[in-house]
């Protein structure tokens, strides 16, 4: 068995049948304690948003959306939406539960 070269305690026990007294072993430091390492929490809670697209020539949508933020609420209605005309006008509202 590999003896460890950081100072310790070794505690009282038996040995081929005979008791060992408690003694210290090694002689180096031990190795500075890290932290644990904590991932940062994500945002769980998705709000709902109502946005809004007008066109010049078509007309305009409406959209409900389960997003984290308002840039991420237009992003996604920008995908999922009709029509692929540019839009005139874009509209977001947050819904209070």
């Amino acid at each position: 068995m590999r003896k460890s070269p950081i100072r310790h305690h070794v505690r009282r026990h038996i040995r081929s049948n005979r008791p060992v007294h408690d003694y210290m072993r090694g002689k180096g430091d031990r190795p500075p304690k890290l932290a644990k390492p904590r991932l940062k929490k994500q945002q769980s809670a998705q709000l709902n948003y109502v946005v809004s697209i007008a066109y010049v020539k078509s007309p305009s949508e409406t959209l409900q959306i389960n997003a984290v933020s308002y840039p991420e609420a237009i992003e996604t209605a920008l995908i999922i939406r009709r029509e692929f005309e540019p839009p005139h006008e874009i509209a977001v509202k947050r819904i209070t539960r």
